[in-house]
């Protein structure tokens, strides 16, 4: 059963009630659920000991907002080098708190348009960790990440985002592909799926990510053979489909990919693979994407080929390069939220 927890809380068994806020006011502290008063001592117990690991978190000033409480926000204008979502539009937004595991937390951050037809997932590529402020900001560099720069892009399309950040468990080291691959951050997955449903009001939850990020997806996307039907499709872009390492820049290196997921072949539900013809990273070769829609075999998929050739950065798998789509992101995310709605 996940626990669902809104906003960063200093927990304690005494001071799970109230957090004073910067201001001087305090608000009480709230849980999504409402847990079984016989079960009230255990999850104080547990809340006590999860607050060790929410304190990975970046704390925030909260301004005007309330521990957990929506607000309608204004995105940031793009500046120069789009820092933060960059596109200017009004929506409800909150960052969401679930406990995954005992003592173990995942983060994202939700834009909630008014009557959302989907909800999305995003998975951001390197090393996954987005180290969310209580205000919605990215502590990181995956602030320029394809997925995490268009987050309101897909919120302009009536979806429901959330774009995750990594466990509280692995916040200091990030996300590497065995990680990304395993049988436990497949069972995090899921618990935020259950999350975002709830929160959105059971629209159907598509995991989408890029890079690195189509690791983790692949992972937690539906088998064959299983019980498990919550996840209504995934969207791979720029996949990592290829073994390289870079021996000037380790950070650059891919020492997985999604050929590894043994049960590739059993996903079920619909798969849309995006690309640019003009990648060069050497993670995610275009060429790549037939052979990974003829592994999976889903029933219903696709395959959507952009060219573009825009670069900011120098190297080849940086997030504002042809890997990152940059300078096409709106015909991306449209094509992404067409094929979702279809």
């Amino acid at each position: 059963m996940w626990r669902h927890l809104h906003g960063i809380a200093q927990l304690s068994p005494a001071r799970l009630g109230r957090r004073r806020l910067g201001s001087g006011r305090s608000v009480r502290w709230s849980l999504h659920r409402i847990i079984p008063t016989a079960r009230t001592a255990a999850l104080v117990a547990s809340a006590a000991a999860l607050s060790l690991a929410l304190d990975a978190w970046p704390a925030a000033p909260l301004a005007k907002q309330a521990i957990g409480a929506k607000q309608d926000v204004v995105a940031q204008q793009s500046r120069g080098n789009s820092t933060q979502a960059d596109t200017l539009t009004s929506w409800s937004t909150e960052v969401v708190t679930v406990e995954v595991r005992p003592q173990v937390a995942m983060r994202y951050l939700a834009l909630a348009p008014p009557r959302p037809k989907a909800a999305v997932i995003l998975f951001a590529g390197g090393d996954g960790i987005l180290r969310l402020g209580q205000d919605g900001t990215i502590g990181t560099n995956l602030h320029l990440n394809f997925l995490m720069r268009s987050r309101a892009r897909f919120a302009s399309h009536g979806l429901f985002v959330a774009a995750l950040d990594g466990a509280s468990d692995h916040l200091a080291v990030g996300l590497d592909g065995s990680v990304r691959l395993a049988q436990e951050h497949r069972d995090d997955i899921r618990e935020i799926v259950a999350s975002v449903r709830t929160i959105s009001g059971g629209v159907p939850v598509w995991l989408v990510g890029t890079s690195s990020g189509t690791l983790s997806v692949v992972n937690a996307a539906p088998k064959s053979g299983e019980s498990y039907h919550d996840v209504a499709g995934v969207v791979l872009a720029s996949p990592q489909t290829a073994l390289f390492t870079d021996r000037h820049s380790p950070a650059h290196s891919c020492g997985r990919h999604v050929f590894d997921e043994p049960l590739l072949g059993k996903i079920t539900g619909p798969v849309l693979v995006v690309v640019n013809a003009n990648d060069d990273c050497n993670c995610s070769p275009p060429a790549s994407a037939s052979k990974l829609l003829a592994t999976v075999k889903a029933p219903q998929q696709n395959l959507i080929t952009f060219a573009s050739s825009e670069r900011l950065s120098r190297h080849a798998c940086d997030a504002r390069t042809p890997h990152g789509f940059l300078g096409i992101e709106d015909s991306v995310v449209r094509a992404i939220a067409e094929w979702i709605e279809r």
